[in-house]
């Protein structure tokens, strides 16, 4: 099972651009930045912050099932049909998410966004020279275009 999910990511790793790869680790920082900042912006807005917890809740239901080429399933109408579609029982995990507001200093809730603010023109400065940056390593090579004889 597990041989057939690496071949596909390594089927997807192969069609990524370097170009690509090296441009969104540049601007990772800054997009970082942008959304601390949204979080800030909100939490000062709201008056509080919320936390959020993912938990796994396990359930139990009925899952769908089929068989392909006659296989047989426990039904005789599967078998002569070589199709079937079915039902049974089995045990699902969920992830639920709980928000709860947490209380917050808005004083120093707002003097984290001005920091925010303050750092964002360098923060997308460098994001911009590591692009270009990205841009020249990985520049197509030039390609040589010899004229064809004249006939």
């Amino acid at each position: 099972m597990l041989r057939p999910a690496f071949a596909l990511l390594a089927g997807l790793a192969a069609c990524t651009n370097p170009v690509d790869v090296c441009v969104e680790q540049a601007r990772s920082d800054y997009n970082g930045l942008l959304i601390a900042r949204q979080i800030a912006e909100d939490n000062v807005l709201r008056g509080f912050a919320i936390d959020r917890d993912v938990v796994a809740v396990p359930s139990f239901g009925l899952c769908g099932t089929s068989v392909f080429g006659g296989a047989r399933f426990g039904h005789r109408g599967f078998r002569r049909s070589g199709f079937g579609v079915g039902f049974t029982a089995c045990n699902k995990t969920r992830l639920k998410t709980f928000e709860r507001p947490v209380p917050i200093d808005i004083q120093a809730e707002s003097a984290k966004l001005q920091s925010i603010e303050a750092r964002l023109p360098v923060a997308r400065e460098l994001r911009d020279q590591r692009i270009s940056q990205c841009f020249q390593r990985f520049a197509p090579a030039p390609v040589a275009v010899t004229p064809a004889p004249a006939p």
